[in-house]
């Protein structure tokens, strides 16, 4: 990871799960404490730091492993000058104007940044649909998290919502941005929430992506004999649709339906449509449903 997308990484980890009003109150400290992390999150945690750190303790949280009868662990982080006088400063306008400070981050920062908190205070679901973060928003580590995750609502990444199942967390998320969930995915450490996560990125992959290769629109349109645009709307279709119909191996009519994901196919191919000796019908059919697609 580059400098600036591992730093943006560990501020992250550093809001959700550290000792972060003790590193503050401290000035001239380059101590941070992390504090009853489990081992998933640890091994998060030593995966983003090599770089940032002069020198590291771990140590078992007798407290919880006494309580819970489970492995926690306390980890000390002795970090570099450079690093602590940054993370001050950042830390420092984050608290002051979060939205500012997202907004002036590159993309692969941004996504480093919630992959951080993902990592921390993060839980995805198991069927891999959503994705929700715990934070308490009276405090002020919680309100800056908050207006983190609104910032990057706002540029179009993610949408938020009340999570209302147990247990309580503060903020559900959906990425509706693809390209964005694919670079927040490649920071996220946590196995068992990296393995969830890409479960999470194959179901909205299939919701954004056409299902059909180039090979395969190329030889349903020069098979096709009839086609038309279905302008039908539904709950679940929110754009027309083409319909082409073809005979298969046994000249039975079958009918196939190519939704609006696959546009930026059917444009390429639109290029070369003489080529592929497809019906003039067809054609129309086609031209018609990449037309009212360019106002979507």
């Amino acid at each position: 990871m580059r400098k600036g997308v591992r730093f943006n990484k560990f501020l992250g980890l550093l809001l959700t799960d550290s000792c972060l009003s003790e590193y503050l109150r401290k000035t001239h400290t380059k101590l941070v404490c992390f504090r009853g992390l489990t081992l998933e999150t640890l091994h998060a945690l030593l995966t983003t730091i090599p770089d940032l750190v002069e020198t590291i303790e771990i140590s078992l949280n007798k407290q919880n492993f006494k309580r819970l009868g489970s492995c926690y662990f306390d980890l000390k982080i002795f970090l570099r000058d450079y690093v602590s006088k940054s993370l001050r400063e950042a830390i420092k306008h984050l608290i002051v104007n979060p939205e500012k400070y997202v907004r002036n981050l590159g993309f692969s920062e941004r996504a480093a940044l919630l992959a951080g908190i993902i990592d921390g205070d993060g839980y995805v679901g198991k069927p891999g649909d959503y994705i929700a973060i715990s934070f308490n928003i009276s405090s002020e580590k919680g309100r800056v998290i908050y207006r983190i995750l609104q910032s990057l609502k706002e540029l179009g990444y993610i949408t938020t919502g009340k999570y209302r199942s147990k247990p309580h967390y503060e903020q559900q998320i959906r990425f509706v941005n693809l390209t964005f969930l694919e670079e927040t995915k490649k920071f996220v450490f946590h196995k068992k929430r990296k393995s969830r996560l890409l479960r999470y990125y194959k179901n909205l992959r299939q919701m954004y992506e056409c299902k059909y290769s180039v090979k395969e629109l190329k030889d349903l349109l020069a098979k096709a004999y009839s086609a038309y645009v279905d302008f039908r709307y539904s709950e679940r279709r929110t754009a027309p649709v083409l319909v082409v119909y073809l005979r298969n191996d046994d000249g039975n009519r079958v009918m196939k339906k190519i939704s609006q994901k696959c546009k930026n196919k059917l444009e390429a191919l639109l290029y070369n449509i003489e080529k592929l000796k497809v019906e003039d019908k067809v054609v129309k059919a086609l031209r018609k449903f990449l037309e009212h697609n360019k106002s979507l």
